[in-house]
């Protein structure tokens, strides 16, 4: 009877693991499926699937096993509790054993040994062990376990998306004896314990997950004006547009020029404004020839005089207006390798390197383009979804460049972009009305639009949400965000004064003030804290009130409950900020948003009063980071950033040097996609970087290889002295070292607490 019994309830601890963990196993499957090797010719036409694979394949990993364990039995399949149990002979529990005490009851103990893997290979295998006994939250804690020891390593939660795949090894079922205080045994418990090897693959997107950072491209320009002309241009720059397209053809005698169609006809007019009798190809004409003509007429008497542009009078303004285009390098026999190469030589010449995206629909062309200019954008145009492009667009993306795939909308559904996403790759949608940006999924970080205004793309695209909860990111640190209402994006959280114990309150904000700017702090717990820009404050439920209506106020960090918030995302992609020790969410009082509203906390109640925005605050100063920089210092003039020795290895010292002859005195800034900047030695390809990842204040500061660390990344901001302070996304200032009686040649450099000291003031000078 008791061996009837024992099989029975290992039988039924197999189906609840089985139901349990199918549908990580399942998303785990999903996640792999992406990177099968699809058949070229094999074309999906209805592209609102992406196959599956129906289970995650068994790996063999060679994964941590406690010694402890070396004597159990691995069991490779489903069936393992059931065979174990067979093999246990467990004794019967005597009544006088029980005796006092509550019913015998089976006992559940996970052992989860854990390797996380990061992009760059196994060299990086963290190896953890996990015990837990609740098996509805493993999912959970093993996520917290991962993200604890990648925070050891400085790798914020903003930067990766964890993918586990779980691989069960062992499982063991045993009766121990439980003993009162007095060490007598007065009764036994049935215990089953399940060994299980977790690998945790980091996949790092390459951009941060803010609605604000969604870019918005004028489509051949912008509406109402002649498409793909100087004045299209010239009025998308006035519109708020940063980002246009343009499409490229070859003029007969091989002149670049920018034209959507081959063919003039439907944008061109001859000069008395009539129609074009008969088809004019742009490939089989001079350039003297198509200038005769007028592509502004077809728009209107007011348009008249508009002529086709030449590929570099175009980039000559994009240049002057600050613009950054989208090149669509249109597939034609006449579109040959040198003239892609001719292409990329008047962007570079135009100073315009790392400032354009080059398009195409032949990944051949984007592939050659790349090895030309390795930090451009690449942009694949899409029209028939095949699977493995996916892969293909991402093995173009470097340290230096960015990659991006345009996919129709008859093409586009939410699980492609989330699977672009998952990849590093960005996408570009084309939307034309509100509804169908709101359609979009909030990982889709371009739109391209012919009606829209920025303006208005980037507030629809706040009501967006995200389809897979893998791409909502927690706030970055060493970053600030304003915390918009709901109800009105033009009230946001404020502060009445910079002392203690003063309420919060909401306001409307005119200009650029501190007062609005918030930063968050993750505490390790799931919760965060909230610290006022200004002021270092932290926010608080007053007196640690667990009371409607209790006041929001400022206070001393101190690490009390009722300074942890915890980041409750909304359906609509809004969040709501709930306390701690009091369980209560902030709202503006009484519901209302209007200018000095204080902030209290109340019952959550997914009322709008407690939904918010987070909107990053943009400080950073748009630099141009392929120039190359003498990087120069107000506490030393004359000298600027050098490495020491002249050396090429990693792990040299960054010091002072002033013989402009030194090669390694000159460095360039590459936007690393996530707010910050890399800054590179242009001869050693090797980047600044703190040592060892150190917030000391004094950290060393020295050049490496890229090594994706916080402490490699740089924000600039903008000083009134026009200067610059070299901020990193550790929160440290690059400085001329402490202490420096006379700064000179040789001089180090290195990183500590901003100070505002002329010291941590740099100067970008043109190389």
């Amino acid at each position: 009877m008791t061996k009837i019994l024992n099989r029975m309830t290992a039988c039924l601890l197999t189906v609840v693991l089985l139901v349990s963990y199918t549908p990580l196993c399942a998303g785990a499957a999903e996640m792999e499926s992406l990177y099968e090797t699809a058949q070229d010719d094999i074309i999906i036409e209805d592209a609102d699937v992406i196959d599956d694979a129906s289970e995650a394949p068994e790996e063999e990993t060679d994964l941590y096993v406690s010694p402890d364990d070396e004597n159990d039995v691995l069991l490779s399949d489903n069936s393992a509790l059931e065979e174990r149990a067979d093999e246990v002979a467990l004794e019967e529990t005597t009544p006088e054993e029980l005796s006092g005490t509550e019913e015998s009851a089976q006992e559940f103990l996970g052992v989860y040994n854990v390797s996380v893997y990061w992009p760059d290979g196994a060299s990086n295998k963290i190896v953890l062990r996990y015990y837990g006994s609740d098996r509805e939250d493993v999912a959970n804690n093993i996520s917290a376990l991962v993200a604890e020891e990648l925070n050891k390593f400085d790798v914020h939660e903003s930067e990766y998306t964890c993918v586990p795949t779980w691989n069960r090894k062992k499982s063991k079922t045993e009766k121990v004896a439980i003993k009162n205080d007095a060490g007598i045994v007065i009764g036994h418990k049935i215990v089953t314990t399940d060994t299980y090897d977790v690998k945790v693959t980091t996949i790092q997107p390459p951009f941060a997950d803010e609605p604000d950072d969604v870019q918005v491209l004028a489509h051949r320009g912008t509406v109402n004006v002649p498409e793909n002309t100087l004045s299209a241009y010239r009025v998308a720059a006035v519109k708020g547009f940063h980002y246009v397209g343009a499409d490229l053809h070859f003029t007969s005698d091989g002149v670049p020029v920018v034209l959507h169609d081959v063919t003039l006809n439907r944008t061109a007019r001859n000069a008395d404004g009539s129609v074009l009798s008969e088809y004019v190809d742009i490939e089989k004409i001079p350039y003297s020839k198509a200038k005769t003509y007028d592509v502004g007429l077809y728009c209107g008497e007011f348009w008249r005089g508009e002529k086709i542009p030449t590929f570099e009078e175009f980039i000559k303004l994009c240049a002057k207006l600050d613009l950054e285009p989208n090149l669509h390098m249109k597939s034609s026999i006449y579109m040959t390798y040198d003239r892609l190469a001719e292409l990329v030589d008047i962007v570079k010449r135009n100073g315009m390197q790392g400032r354009v995206v080059f398009a195409a629909d032949d990944i051949d062309y984007l592939r050659y383009v790349k090895t030309l200019d390795p930090v451009s954008g690449l942009d694949m145009i899409v029209y028939k979804w095949v699977p493995s492009v996916i892969p293909k667009v991402s093995a173009l993306k470097t340290d230096t460049n960015f990659v991006e795939m345009a996919i129709g909308k008859a093409l586009l559904t939410n699980r492609i972009a989330v699977a672009c996403y998952r990849n590093g790759v960005y996408v570009t949608a084309h939307a034309n009305t509100a509804d169908y940006v709101k359609e979009l999924d909030s990982t889709v970080r371009l739109i391209s639009t012919d009606y829209l205004l920025p303006d208005e793309v980037k507030a629809l695209a706040r009501q967006r949400k995200s389809t897979d909860e893998g791409t909502f990111q927690t706030p970055a640190e060493s970053t600030d965000y304003r915390l918009q209402t709901s109800i009105d994006l033009s009230i946001m959280f404020s502060i009445q004064s910079s002392s203690l114990a003063s309420k919060m309150t909401v306001n409307k904000v005119q200009k650029y003030t501190d007062m609005n700017d918030f930063r968050f702090k993750k505490q390790g717990d799931g919760y965060y804290q909230i610290l006022n820009t200004r002021s270092m404050l932290a926010l608080e439920v007053k007196g640690g009130s667990t009371a409607e209506g209790a006041a929001i106020v400022l206070n001393t960090w101190n690490g009390t409950d009722r300074q942890k918030w915890k980041i409750v995302k909304n359906k609509n992609g809004s969040v709501t900020f709930v306390n701690k020790a009091s369980g209560k969410a902030i709202q503006t009082k009484s519901g209302k948003v209007t200018a000095g509203t204080v902030l209290v906390q109340n019952t959550k109640n997914g009322s709008s009063a407690q939904q918010f925005w987070m909107v990053r605050e943009s400080k950073q100063v748009k630099v141009n980071f392929v120039k190359t920089y003498y990087i120069g210092n107000r506490g030393a003039s004359g000298f600027a950033l050098k490495v020491a020795n002249n050396s090429n290895a990693a792990m040299t010292n960054i010091c002072l040097g002033k013989n402009q002859k030194d090669y390694n005195l000159k460095f360039q800034l590459i936007y690393s996609g996530d707010g910050y900047y890399r800054i590179m030695n242009t001869k050693t390809k090797k980047f600044l970087t703190i040592a060892g990842n150190s917030t000391a204040n004094g950290a060393n500061v020295i050049q490496d290889t890229w090594k994706n660390q916080s402490g490699q990344r740089w924000l600039p901001k903008q000083n009134k002295d026009g200067s610059y302070t070299l901020v990193s996304k550790l929160g440290i200032c690059l400085q001329i070292a402490a202490g420096t009686a006379k700064p000179g040649s040789g001089t180090n450099v290195n990183a500590g607490k901003n100070s505002n000291a002329a010291t941590q003031h740099w100067t970008l000078n043109a190389a």
